[in-house]
């Protein structure tokens, strides 16, 4: 039986969780080549003792470095340092969804267009996972993933879409994963920055004399035992940017669901329905994503309202994805290349050893002009990162 590698020591400092510099003394090693592939570490129970702690904190210190694909874990025989590659060549790129079929998918489809062309310029190959089992079997690993990911076969993994209970073993892999989503945690650090999106909207609102303002957005708030949850920031910087502009809303006229929707779009057509029934109506309106602005722009039609003059809208866009409006509205644009560039340079962060820091999407803000839909979405399509 080999010998367990010596870990040097280091000096415990206070204000900062315990396991996270465990965590970070392993990754430093390990980077540095003073654990070299192949060492095995110490029981962690005398880990633990190494450091005056206990089984679960060093045990909660490794899961990451395993997650990450720096350690592995072999069954009776320890943890062991994971033998790296020395290039990046080849990544999987998994969907929790048939994106192919599904309408309301068109932006994880130019997403993943925008995937492709960055890996190739990076030269880093791609297998693509499509999960279409149905949703009670998805709480098991995808068996064509896992042994891809047992062989080799792929040295990183991307996961544009996910969702519960998949991100339950997904989080598991062994090896460099990047998520885009809307939880942050550990293993899930490029979110939206609704903080950028709210003050940019408010303020173009704010600049056409809106002094009362609406939001239509499809996500519910997280329940306490989900944990932080990004898309809550949505209504919390809603409210906040409303205040720094001096501006009022009315628990009626954010619409924002209880539970899960099915259809964006659809919720989007209803509920803008149920907020122009209201006796008192906000003069501007705020609505997010893309999805959703479809479903209100039909409604909006559909009731004659008169824009911007009854109301002014602030709807959402993705780059690369067509949106057929002839409204006057104003446009938060997302850019799909800034989402794949930051989910590949995630996976390089991991795959060099480098502790995984969060990154934020920011948007481009377009003011619309009355009926000029080419010019306008020309300009969008254009945009430069």
């Amino acid at each position: 039986m080999s010998e367990s590698a010596d870990i040097p020591p280091f000096k415990v400092q206070k204000g900062e969780a315990l396991h996270r510099q465990i965590t970070n003394h392993f990754r430093s090693l390990i980077s540095s080549g003073k654990l070299p592939a192949g060492s095995k570490l110490s029981r962690m129970h005398d880990l633990a003792a190494q450091w005056n702690t206990n089984y679960f904190t060093v045990h909660t210190a490794l899961t990451r470095l395993v997650r990450e694909g720096l350690l592995e874990r072999k069954p009776r025989l320890g943890t062991f340092v994971r033998k790296q590659n020395k290039q990046l060549g080849s990544v999987g790129i998994y969907y929790g969804d048939e994106i192919l079929i599904k309408h309301e998918r068109a932006f994880y489809r130019s997403l993943h267009g925008q995937l492709l062309n960055s890996l190739q310029k990076e030269n880093i190959s791609a297998k693509v996972f499509i999960d279409s089992r149905p949703p009670a079997l998805q709480e098991e690993p995808l068996v064509e993933l896992l042994e891809s990911v047992n062989s080799h076969a792929i040295h990183g993994l991307i996961v544009p879409l996910i969702g519960y209970p998949k991100e339950e073993w997904l989080s598991k892999m062994p090896l460099p994963t990047s998520f885009f989503s809307s939880a942050r945690s550990d293993y899930s650090r490029i979110c939206i920055d609704f903080n950028q999106i709210m003050t940019m909207a408010c303020q173009t609102l704010s600049n056409q004399g809106c002094r009362t303002v609406g939001l239509i957005h499809p996500t519910p708030l997280s329940k306490p035992d989900w944990g932080k949850n990004e898309n809550d920031t949505i209504p919390n910087a809603f409210n906040a940017q409303l205040k720094a502009f001096n501006m009022k809303t009315q628990k009626s006229w954010i619409r924002i669901p209880k539970s899960h929707q099915d259809s964006q779009e659809k919720f989007g057509y209803q509920e803008f329905h149920k907020l122009w029934d209201l006796k008192e109506k906000p003069d501007g309106l705020i609505v997010y994503p893309e999805n959703v602005s479809h479903g209100v722009v039909i409604a909006v039609l559909e009731r004659g309202v008169k824009v911007p003059s009854e109301l002014k809208l602030v709807l959402h866009k993705n780059q690369h994805v067509e949106f057929l409006c002839p409204l006057p509205a104003d446009w938060i644009i997302t850019r799909e290349k800034d989402i794949a560039d930051a989910l590949i340079q995630q996976i390089k962060d991991r795959f060099a050893g480098l502790e995984p820091h969060y990154y934020e999407i920011h948007h481009e803000f377009i003011k619309g002009s009355s009926r000029d839909l080419i010019s306008k979405f020309a300009l969008a399509n254009n945009l430069e990162g």
